[in-house]
Formats: C-alpha cells, structure tokens, sequence
C-alpha cells in the first residue's frame, strides 16, 4: 500500500485499486466528486460519504479527483494520482489543493 496526502484529500493505493478520503464535514451531507483517468473526464457525481475509489487504477497512467464540498461554501479541493504501470511500489502521488471561491 503506497500513502500520500494533500492539505485535504488522502490517497491509497491497495490491491490495484486508487482511494481517495477527506475528512467529512460537519456542514455538508453530500459531496460532489469529478474523476479524470488519464484525459477522460467523467461527469459530476453526488456522493454521501467523504470517499471515493477508483477501480482497476493499474489501467490508468493518471487519475485526477476534484471534490467540492458543498457548504456552508462551496469549496474545491484537488488531488492527483500518477502512477507507473510496471511496478506497484513505483506507483508515487502528486496531491495538489485548491480552492474555489
């Protein structure tokens, strides 16, 4: 299992598998979550729990996550997994954090 952790988002990967976590939010009930694998952008998805995981990562050179929690403000935060498809202990994370105002 490889670790990495930005201001906000945590990132692991396990059994091929990529997680991403943050801490909940005492004043949002649900999240909105955007993923890109490699340049492909998936829809807006609303989701309840501050997880999200990405399935088969192994397949992907690069996955993006941009969560936003929804209040009191609407907050961005980003983060970035990019890993080696040869060797799971290559795999490194690049976490990056934003926000939108």
């Amino acid at each position: 299992m490889v670790q990495a952790q930005s201001e906000e988002i945590s990132t692991k990967f396990m059994s091929g598998n990529v997680i991403f976590t943050w801490p909940s939010s005492g004043d949002s009930s649900s999240y909105d979550v955007t993923i890109t694998r490699n340049t492909t952008k998936d829809q807006r998805k609303r989701i309840t729990v501050p997880e999200y995981i990405v399935k088969n990562a192994i397949l992907y050179h690069s996955i993006d996550i941009t969560m936003y929690y929804l209040a009191p403000t609407v907050r961005e935060i980003r983060s970035a997994y990019n890993g080696s498809l040869q060797d799971e202990a290559a795999h490194r994370m690049i976490a990056v954090c934003g926000f939108q105002s």
